[in-house]
């Protein structure tokens, strides 16, 4: 995937973006815009947002650490939405992808679950010691996973129509 100058520019932009709101909203637990901004991205970039994930999951390392318990998770949880909003993107309907964000937001704790799966196998020695460290991680976050569930449907739901609007209007620059 060869980047243009321009598309490299507008990458690095997008990452900042997403890293802003992300610090803009950190002081309310599980509500955020990576999603839907994933989401948009994948939708103007294609496979090309991959470098923003990536980008993205490794400056949340400098901020934050890089805690193998939720910074390996960061790796590949965000190809997930990111594959679903490639595989959909001819699906212009907001209502869609509020459910669909709504969805990632409410199994997010679940789908993060294989780092924590790995640490309990090494701490413990066994299948069920990680089974039971995930079990126990994700059941005790379904709380913050239906927060998550409910910001992220608000949020595609209010802000996806604007945001394509204007994610539209930086692509017809970036590819002129």
């Amino acid at each position: 995937m060869k980047l243009t100058v321009r598309e490299l520019v507008t990458l690095a932009l997008c990452t900042s973006i997403m890293l802003v709101a992300k610090l803009a909203l950190d002081f309310i637990p599980n509500i955020e815009l990576v999603s839907l901004l994933f989401i948009i991205y994948a939708h103007a970039f294609g496979k090309k947002t991959f470098y923003i994930v990536y980008t993205f999951a490794f400056i949340e390392g400098l901020v934050w650490g890089f805690d193998p318990s939720w910074w390996t998770m960061y790796l590949y949880i965000w190809d997930i939405i990111v594959i679903a909003a490639i595989i959909f993107k001819g699906n212009e309907s907001p209502i869609f992808w509020a459910i669909v964000s709504g969805f990632f937001g409410l199994f997010f704790g679940l789908l993060g679950i294989l780092p924590i799966f790995v640490i309990g196998l090494g701490q413990g020695g066994s299948i069920h010691a990680g089974v039971s460290l995930a079990f126990s991680y994700w059941l005790s976050g379904i709380a913050f996973d239906i927060r998550h569930c409910i910001g992220n449907f608000t949020a595609a739901l209010i802000l996806y129509k604007p945001l394509t609007y204007a994610m539209n209007k930086v692509t017809k620059i970036i590819y002129r």
